[in-house]
């Protein structure tokens, strides 16, 4: 469900936002163990603490992931991001990217002059997005 749940550690503490109550303003602080405990009203302030609404969002959103399953097909988009772009780079001439890196939908692709050296290749992005564009 996390991006944490790839790296191999156990947090203490995790900070949500954002996609937590599908664009509705909420933030969230989970703690887990000893570090589990009640703070008070507040206690972890900020405008987007708290809110029912943003709460009863943040479930809908929660049903919606289990109903339809969308943890699956998040874990091969990295997957098929990193061959599109492989594919991409190879049409245009450019070397293979040294590093594709990332989850789902928030996968990087880094292009480089030299793979053994990892020199950027500073006008491969400009290529990658003019073809993007030009295929719509």
């Amino acid at each position: 469900m996390l991006a944490i749940e790839h790296a191999g550690v156990k947090p203490d503490l995790v900070t949500l936002a954002k996609g937590l109550a599908g664009g509705f303003p909420l933030s969230a602080v989970v703690r887990q163990g000893a570090h589990r405990r009640r703070s008070a009203a507040g206690g972890l302030g900020g405008t987007y603490a708290g809110s029912p609404v943003g709460i009863a969002a943040a479930h809908a959103v929660l049903d919606v992931v289990d109903e339809e399953q969308t943890r699956p097909p998040a874990r091969r988009r990295s997957a098929r991001v990193c061959r599109a772009a492989e594919s991409l780079a190879a049409r245009q001439g450019m070397e293979r990217s040294a590093t594709c890196v990332g989850l789902g939908a928030k996968t990087a692709v880094e292009f480089v002059e030299d793979p053994a050296t990892r020199a950027r290749r500073r006008s491969s992005p400009n290529r990658v997005v003019a073809e993007a564009e030009k295929r719509g």
